[in-house]
C-alpha cells in the first residue's frame, strides 16, 4: 500500500492529476514550464488559424440543389452548386448605362458664377394685391349694375310715353346705335329687354336675314361662302350687321354673307 506524501493534497480514492505526473507534482501548463498566459493565447490563435485553413467552404453546398423558384428552371436543371443569376454580358450593359448617365450629366450646363437665384415670392404682398383687386372688381360691377339699371329705367320711360306714330328719324337712329353697342349682352338681361321694348314702342323692327334668300332691297352682301350640303345658293348664311326698318321704310340694310 502506497501512502500519500505530505505534498499530495489528494485524498484516498481521487483520480490521477489531469496533467499527468506523480502525485504531489506541482500543476504545470500544457506547453512547457516556461509558458505564459500570452503564449497560451498565441497558441490558441495558431490553432484557430490552422482550423480556418483546413476548413473547406465547399462542403456547405455539396448537398444543396438549386431552387427553381430562386434561380430559374434552367439553372436548377444544370446541377448542384450556387451559380450567378446574372445573364451573360451584364457588365457591358451596366457600363453602357453608366456611360449614358455620364453623358446626360455632361449636357447639363453649370450655373454661372453671376447666377442670382430669384427671390422667394412675397405671399403677404400677393394676397394684399389680390384683396385690393377683388374690392375694385366689386366696385366696378356695382357701378355697371347701377348704370344699367338707370339706363333700363330711361328706356322703359321712353317706351311708356311712345305714341302710335313712328319716332322721328334722329330718335330711331339713336336707338339703332344703342342696339349695336349692347348687341353682345345676353337677351335675358333687363337692359336688353328694356331696349327691345323701346324699339317696339318707336315702331322699329329688325330685318330677318339668316336662312332666308338674299333680298337686295333690305340686305347688303359683304361676302360669299361655299354652300353647305342641302343649302340652296343665294341663301343668307350669316349676318355681320343687323338691319332695321320702321313703318316708313328701311332705316339700315343688313350686312350678310350669302351661299355661293
Amino acid at each position: 500500500m502506497i501512502l500519500p506524501s505530505d505534498d499530495d493534497s489528494r485524498k484516498p480514492g481521487d483520480d490521477e492529476p489531469p496533467w499527468g505526473g506523480q502525485p504531489g507534482d506541482p500543476k504545470r501548463p500544457h506547453k512547457g514550464d516556461d509558458a505564459s498566459p500570452a503564449d497560451d493565447d498565441e497558441d490558441d490563435d495558431d490553432e484557430d488559424d490552422d482550423d480556418d485553413e483546413e476548413f473547406d467552404d465547399s462542403i456547405l453546398f455539396q448537398d444543396d440543389e438549386p431552387d427553381a423558384a430562386t434561380f430559374g428552371p434552367d439553372m436548377a436543371a444544370e446541377g448542384s452548386g450556387i451559380k450567378a443569376p446574372a445573364p451573360p454580358g451584364w457588365r457591358e450593359e451596366l457600363r453602357e448605362e453608366l456611360d449614358e448617365c455620364i453623358d446626360e450629366l455632361a449636357e447639363i450646363e453649370d450655373p454661372s458664377q453671376d447666377f442670382d437665384p430669384p427671390d422667394p415670392p412675397d405671399l403677404f404682398t400677393f394676397y394684399g394685391e389680390l384683396a385690393a383687386l377683388r374690392n375694385e372688381l366689386r366696385r366696378a360691377f356695382r357701378r355697371s349694375a347701377e348704370t344699367a339699371e338707370k339706363f333700363g329705367g330711361a328706356l322703359q320711360s321712353l317706351a311708356a310715353h311712345a305714341t302710335d306714330s313712328p319716332a322721328s328719324l334722329p330718335v330711331a337712329l339713336a336707338l339703332i346705335s344703342l342696339a349695336d353697342r349692347i348687341s353682345d349682352i345676353p337677351s335675358n338681361t333687363p337692359l336688353s329687354s328694356a331696349l327691345e321694348a323701346a324699339l317696339t314702342a318707336a315702331g322699329i323692327s329688325r330685318v330677318p336675314t339668316t336662312g332666308l334668300p338674299f333680298d337686295p332691297a333690305t340686305m347688303t352682301m359683304v361676302g360669299t361662302s361655299p354652300a353647305p350640303e342641302g343649302t340652296a345658293q343665294g341663301t343668307v348664311l350669316s349676318e355681320s350687321s343687323q338691319g332695321f326698318r320702321n313703318r316708313d321704310g328701311l332705316l339700315r340694310p343688313a350686312s350678310v354673307t350669302v351661299a355661293a
